[in-house]
């Protein structure tokens, strides 16, 4: 017998309940994506399952047998899946029980495949709802009694959780069909993260030993091992490690005469260049009163190495033609990590990064030099409900190098929030944002 404690503090209006008569039909209606607040859970749930057996009784003695349940009843079937058959019921486990271990055993056991579980709840609802007919076009306001129903929620709901439901029940005139009513969750907003940045001062607590880039750039074919050398060859620099990511094309310029026919030109272009190595297709593309042929070449673009090949190739390829062109440059992605042999700060740590950027630069990449840190920050605001959340520990954060510890500086924070907890926070200088 389900027992729930109601606050002493609600009480509903008293209204007299509409006797329902013989002609009186029983008419289904739903309400869809309605406010809903839990206010407790039960020890019910409800299970779902596929299986192959098709006597109810067997499955309840089955699951009866699985150590913490104590109860099985409303068992039910649905349409076949899978060429198995659907199975629903309500399970009533003991205090000390846990629905997880209950499913893992269900599945262990065979009893059930796909196992899965939702726990009862009384969820309070809106007073007055609209509510619209299943069978027919028509809507009716409805007012409860008492706005509290038994609904279906996620085992991640909780108590106080703030849902959307849809609502099922039976009217017979006015007057609600004794245990109709049945809500099922939709959505949980109190369990929905929710995204926020902000402009934060904070002191530096810590700074590490290492410097990051994360820069895109027009790469024009260098080595990257040698660029990898070079930075190892800095003083406090312990050891540098590149990764490099291209784009899959790059172009090629042809400059058309007056009275060419593009259309051979086209043809025996596409033969020659999908003639090299590590071409993956071509493509021609001409802008609208232009006299340039724009080549598009996709290339294996796993391997950087590639890339200058191919310039290499083609251009001997089209020089042998006689053809004038030019060769374009491939957008890159370049990612480096460089561990220091201490954690530099202040004027130490921006020389270094001067002289990172000045050997960055003579490769045509224009890069910021970030460190990781520690900030300590006590609270940050939650701006929909207008408080302050507490963090536990200190927060990671990318700076541009040069800051030292315990020095103030001001960052974007961004971060998530799951039922007024932090469960996802980082900081940047917003220099390092682009």
């Amino acid at each position: 017998m389900l027992s729930i404690a109601f606050s002493p503090r609600f009480k509903p209006p008293e209204q007299p309940k509409p006797k329902p008569t013989p002609q009186q039909p029983i008419e289904s209606f739903k309400a869809e994506e309605i406010d809903a607040n839990v206010e407790q859970l039960t020890s019910t749930y409800v299970l779902y399952g596929q299986t192959t057996i098709a006597n109810p009784y067997e499955l309840i003695s089955k699951l009866k047998s699985i150590k913490g349940v104590r109860e099985v009843y409303n068992p039910n079937y649905s349409k076949p899946e899978q060429n198995k058959l659907a199975f629903f019921c309500d399970i009533l486990l003991e205090s000390d029980s846990n629905i997880e271990s209950i499913l893992k055993n269900i599945e262990k056991k065979g009893i059930l495949s796909n196992a899965e579980a939702y726990v009862k709840a009384m969820l309070k609802l809106p007073a007055e709802i609209t509510l619209h007919s299943v069978d027919a076009n028509k809507t009716k306001e409805f007012k409860f009694d008492k706005p509290f129903v038994i609904g279906v929620v996620s085992l991640a709901t909780k108590p106080g959780d703030q849902l959307k439901v849809n609502l099922y029940l039976q009217l017979q005139g006015d007057a609600l069909v004794k245990g109709s009513a049945k809500a099922y969750e939709t959505k949980n907003l109190s369990a929905t993260p929710r995204f926020y940045s902000q402009d934060v001062n904070a002191a530096i607590a810590s700074l590490e030993p290492k410097f990051v880039i994360a820069e895109q750039f027009s790469y024009n074919g260098f080595d990257l091992n040698v660029l990898e050398s070079e930075l190892n060859g800095l003083d406090d620099v312990n050891n540098a490690s590149l990764s490099l990511q291209l784009r899959e094309y790059f172009y090629v310029s042809v400059p058309l005469q007056a009275d060419e026919n593009t259309e051979e030109l086209k043809n025996d272009l596409n033969a020659a260049i999908r003639s090299i190595e590590n071409i993956n297709n071509v493509e021609f593309e001409r802008p609208a009163d232009s006299n340039i042929l724009k080549i598009k070449i996709f290339f294996k673009s796993s391997e950087h190495k590639n890339y200058a090949y191919l310039k290499d190739a083609i251009a001997s390829v089209l020089s042998e033609k006689g053809i004038e062109h030019n060769i374009e440059n491939v957008d890159a992605f370049i990612s480096a990590t460089l561990s220091l042999r201490e954690a530099l700060q202040g004027e130490e740590a921006g020389k270094l990064s001067d002289s990172i950027k000045q050997l960055l630069s003579s490769y045509g990449i224009e890069a910021s030099i970030a460190q990781p840190a520690k900030l300590t920050i006590e609270t940050i605001m939650d701006p929909d409900k207008n408080i302050e959340i507490p963090l536990k520990e200190n927060v990671d954060a990318t700076l541009l190098a040069g800051h030292s510890v315990g020095e103030t500086v001001n960052v974007k924070v961004n971060f998530m929030l799951v039922r007024e907890e932090v469960s996802y926070i980082e900081a940047m200088e917003p220099a390092l944002l682009g």
